[in-house]
């Protein structure tokens, strides 16, 4: 049975216990040698501590939190890991010890839109497993960005020499006419494709994989009218509920449909504001009464 020591001194009982150390009628060796040579119990002064199994570091802070280190990874004096025993030491009040980050340590912060930050250490610096950027947004309250990230002189020089790019969502080595390209003639880090997706799971809640079913699901068209493609080059339109999402923006759970363009922007805006009974069109009543999202909720 594990026993706590019987001694006592400065108000407080001595903290070791018969599973750490050798114990003697009750008392640890150290203060069963006090009480045999008749003096006063005091805080033991070992210089090291012999541990049965690992124990945990003794340092508790003001909310109070424990240290987590154990005495099989570092070096323990007086029951504390060295970083806290030297805070006790020196009177100062014991805080937390910042975290040990190794090479290839991943940022831990969780962005807004689900994901988690690409930072890698040590290529960016690190503070209590987030890197710089995400550690300020997270001290300030503020939600957690996707941070805008360079490409390196190397990529520069081999999409100057090959004419050829690296999406770093897809990962895969596209023609720089598949990026949007800045004003210096530099791509963008996504793809078109890939930031296309990126704002259509940012905007309506529909992910890459989803929005794939859904269109397959419509026969790879427009829910209302059937046209193959968005019409005027541009990409396909999401329709949602504005009764449940007013704004532009949708939760995710009232998307009801894909469309073209001008079902989306001209056809259905200015059929839903007609009286009840001009409401003759069946395909356009059939999408609004049974809309196609809902079949993958």
């Amino acid at each position: 049975m594990n026993k706590r020591c019987n001694a006592r001194y400065d108000s407080i009982r001595c903290v070791r216990m018969s599973a750490e150390w050798r114990f003697i009628d009750g008392y640890c060796v150290a203060h069963y040698s006090q009480k045999m040579r008749g003096i006063p119990f005091r805080h033991p002064r070992a210089k090291k501590r012999f541990y049965v199994k690992p124990v945990q570091c003794e340092a508790t802070f003001d909310d109070g939190s424990r240290c987590s280190r154990m005495s099989d990874a570092h070096k323990f004096r007086r029951g504390m890991c060295p970083a806290h025993d030297l805070q006790k030491k020196s009177g100062k009040p014991l805080r937390p010890i910042s975290r040990v980050h190794k090479n290839g340590d991943r940022c831990e912060a969780i962005l807004v839109h689900g994901t988690r930050c690409p930072r890698i250490y040590p290529e960016y610096k690190f503070t209590e497993g987030m890197c710089g950027t995400h550690r300020r947004q997270h001290l300030a309250g503020q939600p957690l960005t996707e941070v805008r990230s360079k490409r390196t002189s190397e990529e520069l020089a081999h999409i100057k020499k090959t004419g050829l790019s690296f999406c770093r969502s897809c990962e895969e080595e596209l023609s720089v006419s598949e990026f949007q390209v800045s004003d210096r003639g530099t791509p963008a880090l996504d793809c078109k494709d890939c930031k296309a997706a990126k704002h259509v799971e940012r905007m309506y809640g529909l992910p890459r994989e989803s929005f794939a079913a859904l269109l397959a699901l419509q026969g790879g068209g427009c829910a209302i009218c059937g046209a193959v493609e968005a019409g005027y080059g541009r990409r396909w339109h999401i329709d949602h509920d504005h009764d449940c999402c007013p704004g532009e923006r949708s939760c995710g759970q009232c998307v009801r449909g894909i469309l073209c363009l001008t079902c989306n922007a001209r056809g259905l805006p200015w059929y839903e504001g007609l009286p009840e009974y001009m409401k003759t069109i069946g395909s356009i009543n059939e999408y609004v009464k049974n809309p196609p999202g809902t079949k993958l909720r």
